[in-house]
């Protein structure tokens, strides 16, 4: 299941041949908001305006800006998270389209604050539920990103987890909060030098987002600094420069050790630092290694979203008990046990681009440490033949 702080509802697949049914959400009940049809949206008008999936359950709709979503009925049942059970009402998923739904992925465990979770009918989020019904010792919780897997810790923080004290980030005082939105100083600092950067005030830190997104304004004023700074990285300053919002080129050793760090510095006084290597971010394909530019811009009304490009260096910290958020620098196997090897049939293993499926153990492996050119015994991606069953002589 993917964890998203941006988005707090739960969706999961909705399976009507299960051993414990869940509770559907009709209709006419009154967890089924009023007044929350909308024509084009909603397949069936309730008697008091519900949306509705039919006659008989309540409609549940997710969309994300890229075309994608998912849609089903809401239900009720009981939701465990390791040793955390409780009661909640959550979408249970139907139909999905677009880029939604990953191999190896059962749903989305959404962890932001309530006003998000209207789809259209408003719920309580499930880890609103725990805090609530004291499943979890405090209302807080931590996210750690290792690559292949990660680790997810409810109600606290594991030290174990990071390799650095975390340092701490007033969450801003809002009337009703729905992101995790923390002041930022208006600045970069890059190489050393301070940037002035007049549009980064606020930031929200969010795992649900992929990469650093700025402004289009802010991005290109830190390009430009860039491309006037440090014209000894190779092909930085050319007129077809590799450094662009989302951009990849070949890894280049020459590139990587001569990029100047990133800080952002936060309204407190505390920053986030990022080496070439934080912000490049690796990608593999069958023959070659690339660094992709880990920034984009957007025309959201966020400043700055800070996304897994952070999340990959920085074990983060929801501390929403004492109204704050936390960083530390993330151990490197930080998901423990998990990643690569809770990943247990060759499609699922294909799937995910840091691992690698052995043919020989049929275990799912870390592709960095079984990385061969020839897809044999070891493959990834697109060269694993998973329907076909492979014979070895004893």
């Amino acid at each position: 299941m993917v964890v998203s702080p941006h988005h707090p509802s739960i969706a999961a697949p909705a399976d009507p041949e299960s051993k414990y049914p869940h509770q559907q959400i009709g209709c006419a009940s009154n967890a089924c908001q009023a007044n929350t049809f909308v024509n084009g949206v909603c397949p069936h008008q309730g008697p008091d305006l519900q949306c509705c999936m039919e006659k008989s359950s309540c409609f549940f709709l997710v969309a994300y800006a890229d075309g994608s979503g998912a849609q089903g009925s809401l239900v009720e049942d009981e939701i465990q998270i390791g040793e955390i059970k409780t009661q909640a009402v959550f979408g249970g998923m139907l139909t999905d389209f677009g880029d939604f739904q990953r191999r190896g992925v059962d749903g989305i465990l959404g962890l932001a604050y309530p006003p998000l979770a209207c789809n259209p009918t408003c719920l309580k989020p499930v880890f609103d539920e725990m805090v609530g019904r004291k499943k979890v010792k405090e209302d807080m919780f931590s996210i750690c990103f290792a690559g292949a897997g990660g680790s997810l810790v409810l109600g606290g923080f594991d030290a174990k987890m990071a390799k650095s004290r975390p340092f701490y980030v007033p969450l801003l005082k809002e009337k009703e909060r729905s992101f995790y939105r923390v002041g930022l100083n208006e600045s970069l600092i890059v190489g050393g030098v301070e940037v002035s950067m007049p549009e980064m005030k606020t930031a929200i830190v969010d795992s649900g987002t992929t990469l650093i997104m700025f402004s289009k304004n802010t991005f290109d004023k830190l390009a430009k600094h860039l491309k006037t700074a440090h014209c000894d990285v190779p092909d930085l300053c050319e007129r077809n420069s590799w450094f662009q919002e989302i951009q990849c080129f070949t890894e280049d050793e020459e590139i990587l050790d001569k990029m100047p760090t990133i800080e952002i510095p936060f309204s407190n006084g505390e920053k986030l630092e990022l080496e070439a290597r934080d912000y490049l971010i690796p990608i593999y394909n069958e023959l070659s290694k690339f660094r992709c530019v880990g920034m984009g811009t957007m025309g959201s009304d966020a400043d700055v979203i800070l996304g897994n490009t952070i999340n990959t260096k920085y074990l983060t910290i929801y501390d929403r008990q004492r109204e704050r958020m936390g960083f530390a620098v993330t151990e490197k196997n930080c998901g423990g046990a998990a990643g690569c090897s809770v990943l247990k049939t060759c499609a699922d293993c294909a799937a995910n681009f840091a691992c690698a499926y052995s043919y020989k153990t049929k275990l799912c492996l870390p592709r960095a440490e079984h990385d061969t050119l020839i897809p044999y015994p070891y493959c990834h991606g697109d060269f694993c033949y998973c329907s076909v069953r492979v014979y070895f002589r004893p």
